[in-house]
């Protein structure tokens, strides 16, 4: 498999993601050492986490066929979206990526030359997307 990310650049992302403190809150979740966790995000240690072979999975379901591919990763972001809670919906970062996905949807109306009202449309729903964001970040 042409797999686009090596082991030690996921796994460093991975890392960059948790604070201090995060790595024995997990472990306490997983009810696993908090050993157990920081070997897994070792990007020294040989061993794949399972972080990276999840990634490793859907990719090669991809690489396989693209369209079920593509409902595995649906199915696996429906299944971590679920366990969210509305703070989490709340918080810049989610709001910076249903900004830049609202944003990315006008411009793709405006290329594609779709009717007007379709463009302000999507203009409109960019808009109050950036006042989300705006929002969650001056409650940070």
């Amino acid at each position: 498999m042409n797999f686009k990310f090596t082991k030690v650049e996921v796994e460093s992302k991975m890392n960059d993601c948790l604070k201090y403190g995060d790595e024995t809150k997990i472990a306490e979740r997983l009810d696993k050492s908090p050993g157990f966790i920081s070997q897994m995000l070792n990007v020294n240690d040989e061993r794949e986490s399972d972080f990276y072979k999840a990634i490793k999975f859907v990719c090669a379901q991809i690489d396989n066929n693209e369209c079920r591919g593509l409902e595995l990763l649906q199915l696996f972001n429906l299944m971590c979206e679920r366990h969210l809670t509305q703070k989490a919906f709340d918080c810049p970062t989610r709001a910076t990526s249903d900004f830049m996905q609202q944003f990315t949807e006008a411009m793709q109306a405006r290329i594609e030359g779709k009717p007007k009202a379709i463009q302000i449309k999507e203009i409109d729903d960019c808009i109050r997307q950036g006042n989300t964001l705006k929002d969650a970040i001056l409650r940070t």
